[in-house]
């Protein structure tokens, strides 16, 4: 009853007071108490409640916004929304301290009521909007809807509610890009497909430095020492770039731009992170490739299966970061970064790894040996990651800026490369930047080094030997003409990479192999009217180990047929230059395939070991192979000096008849071998049994080439015609058309956008591909020239005993026969031992050379669609579909006579995020979907099969915990165990919590 007396005596409370005063004649006494409570109840009424009142407009427009949700940030109940003239009023507890403005489309506004009656505010575009600025299309900043380019921008509200153990965590989800994951952080990222092992194929920057690995450029995105906390956004720009970019942006940028000390609100901040999870127990015995002994055909008697960490310590995974910044003043500020990342990793067990090594280096005479005795060769699973990055901004006014900028990273762990895994110790990578702005003028240098520690490659024990630095310095400048309906864009870049290997990557070539790129850059636009603008551009790039310079033209028409859409049509022209291990690399493989040549030297009593070894080289001038007078390629062969002969004559593919019998008497004695391990006889008492049921001479048998599968190691049948000689290296060009849309519908609560396109490339550059086939007996003529011979010492009584042996051993169908079966198992051994390799007359050693080649032209047609939908202020749903015309092309002269796009050719993705205001929660859930392709990468060639993800994340920043977020991330929700590529490992769920506070 008292309220309602209170509410009914407020109503008129001022009329009351009037006419107490008006007619003060009478009783006093009456009158003054009748004031006094009139007065008294109004004061108390008004202190618990105040009539705010305002309008709220776009910022940009200065149009009024309906619809606008304004409430009290301590009681979001106690709220209202704005009228159709953008007003609202709202009667708010005194105590209340801030109101909240929220409306979809735009960024979330807190005012302080501070005892204002009337607060008037103007909301920003949220950047997940179309008119978010960007600057990686057109290297100069624009809005997004504007860029005459095909990109996504991922905003520091994304960034903050993923939980990223790695940088690439952040794009999850992101239409046309291509990730695969070969750890617990470690991927390879590429846009719109051409992905690779050990790739550097997507431009991947970190304001606006490349960050790629100097000689290798190779994108290890552990490497950048960067953290989410310091990440302003994240740019990924789909499709060719060179006309502004330069070399090596044919598949995309990738931008990541952090944040500037200069414009946080705090004078001082400071934000501490601390993270803790696990990875899932892998339930079956680790699976790996093909543990298939290469000589006897069978599962290798010496592999043992590998069973996954029982102990969760073992799978344990945490993280720490610290970033702290200040502005010392309004112009000048700093910043400090440290990361720490400790992990165990995936495991995955590579049947190419042999059990011991000998740990070694290779020089420009050979290669130099440290161990004394073998080394266990097993792999290190654990990941370790310690990082620093410095800043210091300097603004001495508003159109100028000068930011110093320097990190280093150390690593440790497991990185797959295209000749095999190798274990990283203690590699270092470290950057130096200066940039400098002033209105329109934007310059910089700096200089990226590597220094790979201790090191080496499971496969061979060879130690990687990399302290290679890269210098570069850009200079751009714009200026508008034609009263601004013109702007052009032109500038200059200059990189120098230097590689630094002390002959262990580039072997022969390490006093030969700095790189020179000059390339120099116009852009005009030009706006025909408010709906129309044309886009040219013109680049020329000059590369010191390439004959002729290279253009890179671009040109654009855009259509905005309104505010909140634009139609373009853009050509571009891009290429990729010749890398340092295209042009350098000399490395060791493998030494001795099977292990052969050691056999043959016990076997012959050699001094020397005939092995075919495996070796990557790159291709500077091409490669000639020496032909026969019927125009067949010719082999050399490891036993040229067995037979009297010079180790580089060539032999044709036939009429070897000494070879035949030597390779012929190396299969048979292994096959003795096999028999005596699994009797338990001695090897001469084999020899003695077995012996004379096999033929002496095998001269006159035909022979074959095949050519060896690096992942499989199974030697491919190919036809000798085909066979023929490759060129140098040459710049691989990449043609793009493009016809695009962004937009908004639903009155701005979907944002979508739609790209079609057509991609050629032009002498496309695979990746390591074997051009080296070995020669065998053919087993059909084996067969026909040991079946009658054979035969007869099967029916030949004094064999008896080793026929009732093998009848016993070999009789599968039980028919008491086991002669076919015999006859299988010879010609199996016979014709599995190489008698030599056809190289080309450049190179001087029977191995297997694997190297990069230009290929040929390659077309795929595409589309990327992407859409984002604001059902409401709090929930958001975003959808993601790629689609390629085709996962492999067919092209000759590449390895197994295809290239792959080492991508899916249709993947989709589905991200939710909800945000729970009443508990002080975001919830979010990605999924993505991708169809299975054909892998070809390097050692790396196989079938990744069909892959589907979802991903949760939590992120609670309760009310009472200023700026204090606690986060959860379930990867792989349901632990679908799954390998992501050939050779890498199986895996499944992983969580992980992270903790962050900013002071």
């Amino acid at each position: 009853m008292l309220s309602v007396g209170r509410a009914g005596c407020v109503k008129k409370s001022k009329i009351n007071f009037i006419i107490s005063i008006k007619f003060q004649s009478k009783s006093m006494n009456r009158n003054l108490y009748l004031t006094l409570c009139l007065l008294l109840t109004g004061l108390t009424a008004f202190g618990q409640n105040r009539t705010i009142s305002g309008t709220v407009k776009d910022a940009e427009t200065n149009e009024a916004l309906p619809g606008v949700s304004v409430f009290v940030q301590e009681d979001p109940s106690t709220g209202t929304i704005t009228d159709l003239d953008g007003q609202y009023s709202l009667a708010v507890p005194e105590s209340s301290t801030t109101l909240v403005f929220k409306f979809v489309g735009y960024e979330d506004q807190y005012v302080a009521i501070a005892g204002q009656n009337k607060i008037d505010v103007s909301l920003e575009l949220t950047s997940l909007n179309l008119d978010a600025v960007v600057i990686s299309a057109s290297r100069r900043q624009e809005k997004i809807l504007d860029a005459p380019a095909s990109i996504s921008l991922i905003t520091t509200k994304q960034i903050n509610n993923t939980v990223a153990i790695s940088p690439t965590d952040n794009l999850k989800g992101v239409p046309g890009v291509d990730i695969i994951n070969t750890g617990l952080v470690q991927t390879n990222v590429v846009t719109r497909g051409f992905n690779n092992i050990f790739s550097g194929a997507l431009l991947t920057m970190v304001d606006n430095r490349y960050a790629a690995v100097p000689s290798l450029r190779v994108n290890v995105n552990m490497f950048i020492p960067t953290d989410n906390s310091d990440l302003e956004r994240i740019e990924v720009l789909r499709g060719p770039a060179s006309a502004l970019y330069g070399p090596n942006c044919a598949n995309g940028v990738l931008h990541m731009i952090t944040k500037s000390p200069l414009d946080q609100d705090d004078r001082f901040q400071t934000t501490v992170s601390l993270g803790g999870g696990f990875r899932q127990y892998i339930s079956d015995t680790i699976a790996i490739a093909n543990p298939i002994d290469p000589i006897t055909g069978l599962v290798d008697t010496a592999y043992s299966p590998l069973f996954d960490d029982d102990a969760f310590g073992d799978r344990a995974m945490y993280s720490a970061a610290i970033r702290h910044s200040g502005k010392i003043n309004d112009k000048l500020g700093y910043k400090i970064l440290g990361t720490y990342f400790a992990g165990n990793d995936w495991l995955y067990d590579d049947p190419f790894e042999p059990n011991y090594i000998y740990k070694g280096y290779q020089t420009s005479e050979g290669r130099v040996t440290t161990d004394t005795v073998p080394t266990l060769n097993t792999r290190n699973n654990d990941i370790n990651k310690m990082g620093v990055d410095l800043r210091l901004d300097y603004r001495p006014d508003n159109i100028s800026e000068w930011i110093l900028a320097g990190g280093i990273t150390q690593n440790d762990g497991i990185e797959m490369t295209g000749i095999g895994a190798g274990q990283a110790i203690d590699w270092r990578y470290y950057y130096g930047q200066i940039r400098y702005r002033r209105d329109r003028l934007f310059t910089q240098v700096f200089l990226n080094g590597s220094d790979a520690g201790q090191t080496y490659l499971f496969r061979t024990g060879d130690q990687i030997i990399d302290k290679s630095k890269q210098l570069a310095a850009q200079v751009q400048y714009s200026s508008d003409h034609m009263n601004n309906d013109l702007t052009l864009i032109y500038g200059i870049d200059f990189i120098e990479t230097m590689p630094q290997t002390e002959s262990t990557i580039n072997g022969q070539y390490e006093n030969d192999d700095n790189i020179t790129e000059v390339g120099a850059y116009i852009q005009g636009k030009y706006m025909i009217n408010s709906k129309l603008e044309l886009l040219a551009a013109l680049r020329g790039d000059y590369h010191n180990f390439v004959d002729q310079p290279f253009v890179s033209p671009r040109a654009a028409v855009v259509y905005k047929p309104s505010t909140r859409q634009t139609f373009r049509l853009t050509y571009n022209r891009a290429f990729s230059a010749p890398s340092s291990n295209n042009l350098n690399l000399d490395i060791l493989q493998l030494a001795d395939l099977g292990d052969l040549g050691a056999f043959g030297q016990s076997l012959f009593g050699l001094d020397y070991i005939p092995g075919i070894g495996v070796r990557a080289t790159g291709n500077r001038g091409g490669f000639t192979y020496s032909y026969d007078n019927n125009g067949f390629a010719q082999f050399l062969s490891p036993y040229a000096s067995f037979i009297g002969d010079a180790s580089n004559t060539y032999y044709s593919i036939s009429g070897n008849d000494q070879l035949n019998n030597i390779t012929w008497d190396m299969a048979t004695v292994l096959l003795f071998q096999g028999f005596a391990e699994a009797t338990g006889l001695p090897l001469a008492q084999v020899q003695l049994l077995f012996g004379p049921l096999l033929p002496d001479d095998i001269s006159s048998v035909s022979n074959v080439m095949r050519l060896l599968n690096l992942t499989t190691e199974e030697f491919d049948l190919i036809d000798p015609n085909n066979i023929q000689d490759f060129g140098g290296i040459l710049n691989s060009a990449t043609n793009t058309f493009e016809l695009g849309w962004k937009g908004s519908l639903m009155d701005d609560k979907v944002f979508a956008t739609v790209d079609v396109y057509q991609t050629t490339i032009q002498d496309f550059v695979g990746p390591l591909t074997n051009i080296t086939p070995n020669v065998f007996l053919d087993p059909e003529s084996l067969t026909s020239g040991i079946y009658a011979e054979m035969f007869a010492a099967w029916e030949d009584p004094s064999n008896a005993v080793a026929v009732s042996l093998l009848t016993g051993a070999l009789d599968e169908n039980g028919d008491g026969d086991a002669f076919p079966e015999w006859v299988a198992t010879v010609v199996g051994a016979g014709a599995g031992v190489p008698m030599g390799t056809v190289v080309p007359t450049e190179l001087d050693q029977p191995a297997i050379y694997v190297t990069y080649v230009n290929l040929g032209d390659v077309t795929v047609y595409g589309a990327d669609l992407g859409a984002t939908i604001y059902v409401n202020d709090d929930f958001r749903v975003s959808l993601g579909y790629s689609w390629i015309d085709k996962d492999s092309i067919a092209l000759e002269g590449a390895q197994l006579g295809y290239v792959a796009l080492n991508a899916p050719a249709n993947k989709a993705s589905l991200k939710l995020s909800y945000d729970i205001k009443k508990i002080d929660l975001n919830v979010g859930a990605t999924f993505r979907w991708q169809a299975s392709y054909p892998a070809n990468s390097g050692a790396y060639v196989g079938t990744v099969e069909s892959i589907n993800d979802l991903d949760l994340t939590l992120n609670y920043a309760p009310h009472y915990m200023d700026r204090t977020v606690f986060s959860l991330l379930v990867s792989n929700v349901y632990n679908r165990e799954q390998q992501y590529f050939v050779g890498a490992p199986v895996m499944g769920r992983s969580l992980f919590f992270k903790a962050t506070r900013t002071f």
